[in-house]
């Protein structure tokens, strides 16, 4: 039977709000007697930039019923990142798993509700355990499957070749093992990848990746993990300007709008205000990791950008900034005229003023 020894990486990503205190928060939890960890990139600074690196916090161990599986236990741990999301991964050890149990795993952790809310109740877990008071939206998140191989059975000399040798796209696609797959999916899934050295590989998919690397090591996951964190924000800011925008354009066609309530004013600044607070933050986002290096790193994290369409997302942004900047600019000409119109109306009243006792003599 062919197996696969390595780890299976299941991510829930939610947003948590304003941004995080790192600092203060790590410093928090050592001082009682917890030992967060930083993400180790040292080894990588030639080719990628990270602004802060995020927080890791270990949530001990959980499992998870799957109709057809069982019980199966998970390592749990919490990434706190500066921006305001966080990422719970559950980590699954992998010891000569045959492939098609690996396969109908995939399957139904993709279909689980179990999954998402267990993973949703121990990110309020972590945010109790460092004294954070804060919501995490349970209906916006991105998920998201890693398959880390380290060995598996009929190995090559070129790791391309478990293309070849393991039905790859079904597993990638989290499709039943079963399933007849078109060559149009089969391709689009697979055609894509990246190799440093001949045993070595990465495919991303849209929803999930394979990552085969003898040495286990997690540096290709940490990239695909960053990009996941980066459109997660993303789509939660997109999403709030798209609140805030409706909310102002039905404000704007309410005919009982009154300067003399300082209503345009008021939305005006509003605008304005949120204008600031959402481009500092997106812009903190975007640039929160950069690949400045054309090492493999950098393309890995380049194709989980493309693959997950975050220059899509960051387009969608922009031009909801630019309506809410056009409506900033719209409220404060509104309220401008509204003033000259009454300044007017005021000269013409006290012209009117000092005509009065004129006119009283002439009669």
């Amino acid at each position: 039977m062919d197996t696969v020894t390595g780890s299976l990486f299941v991510y829930r990503i939610f947003d948590a709000g304003p941004d995080f205190n790192l600092a203060h928060i790590e410093k928090n939890l050592r001082s009682n007697n917890n030992d967060p960890q930083r993400l180790d990139l040292n080894h990588v600074r030639a080719s990628i930039y990270v602004s802060e690196l995020p927080l890791e916090i270990s949530m001990g161990q959980t499992q998870i019923e799957l109709p057809t599986i069982g019980l199966i236990t998970f390592n749990a741990k919490v990434k706190l990142w500066p921006f305001g999301a966080i990422s719970v991964v559950l980590e699954n050890q992998l010891s000569q798993t045959p492939w098609e149990k690996l396969n109908d795993i995939a399957y139904e952790i993709e279909r689980s509700q179990k999954v998402t809310d267990l993973t949703w109740q121990i990110g309020v877990s972590s945010l109790s355990k460092i004294g954070e008071k804060r919501d995490i939206d349970k209906s916006l998140y991105e998920d998201y499957t890693i398959f880390l191989v380290k060995e598996y059975s009929n190995s090559t000399a070129n790791a391309l070749d478990i293309l070849n040798l393991y039905n790859m796209t079904c597993l990638l696609m989290a499709e039943n093992k079963a399933s007849k797959l078109s060559q149009q999916v089969t391709k689009a899934t697979t055609e894509q990848y990246i190799q440093y050295h001949q045993n070595d590989l990465v495919i991303i998919n849209w929803n999930s990746a394979l990552v085969v690397d003898p040495s286990g090591a997690a540096d290709a996951l940490d990239m695909i993990e960053f990009a996941l964190c980066q459109v997660l924000e993303m789509q939660y800011f997109d999403h709030k300007l798209d609140l805030k925008l409706s909310y102002l354009y039905d404000r704007m066609s309410n005919d009982k709008l009154s300067l003399w309530r300082n209503d345009l004013e008021r939305l005006s600044k509003e605008a304005a205000q949120y204008y600031i607070e959402i481009s500092d933050t997106v812009e903190s986002v975007e640039n929160s990791i950069k690949a400045v290096g054309d090492f493999y790193l950098a393309q890995v994290l380049r194709m989980a950008s493309l693959r997950f369409r975050f220059k899509d997302w960051q387009t969608s942004l922009d031009q909801k900034l630019s309506n809410l900047a056009d409506i900033s600019r719209l409220l404060n000409s509104n309220l401008n005229e509204r003033r000259n119109q009454i300044l007017e109306l005021i000269i013409i009243l006290l012209i009117a003023v000092e005509m009065l006792p004129m006119l009283v003599k002439l009669i």
